[in-house]
């Protein structure tokens, strides 16, 4: 199983943060790999929710079924995912309050699954691909959350 973490600080209360992070209509604002969203059952902030992400990945489409695991929200979620080629992943996602803003942290262990790497080519550039695609969709998260945070009055954000 291979490993990724990665830590972002956003400009926002962690309320803001989760709310675009755990929304899947705007998933594909901010996640490098996903074109849309599809099968949503229940919410994404109780365990048993479950959604179905189309990523491209090596230039093919994908579907990965995710799964919440655990969650208290605003501070975490547990996801875990798989794809119909085999491959598995355990996603934990953090957002704690840091000073004035959120310190997201993505932790997340996975396989890629046998037929992807035929496609890739390599498991080290799987996983390079993987760590690249996390480290840019934490900043396109901060990037979305920071511009939707200062359109808004400090009442709207807290919500």
């Amino acid at each position: 199983m291979s490993h990724v973490r990665h830590s972002v600080h956003i400009d926002a209360p962690p309320e803001a943060v989760w709310a675009i992070g755990r929304d899947p209509d705007r998933m594909p604002e901010w996640n490098t790999t996903v074109v849309s969203v599809k099968d949503v059952d229940g919410s994404l902030d109780v365990p048993g929710g479950r959604f179905t992400v189309v990523s491209k990945i090596a230039g093919r489409p994908l579907d990965i079924t995710w799964q919440i695991q655990e969650v208290e929200a605003p501070r975490f979620f547990v996801a875990t995912a798989t794809t119909p080629l085999g491959g598995s992943a355990r996603q934990r996602v953090d957002y704690e309050p840091d000073g004035t803003g959120t310190r997201v942290t993505i932790d997340m262990e996975y396989d890629v699954a046998a037929g992807l790497l035929g496609q890739l080519l390599s498991k080290a550039y799987a996983e390079r691909a993987i760590e690249r695609d996390i480290h840019h969709s934490a900043e396109n998260l901060k990037a979305v959350v920071e511009e939707t945070s200062m359109s808004r009055t400090p009442s709207e954000v807290r919500g």
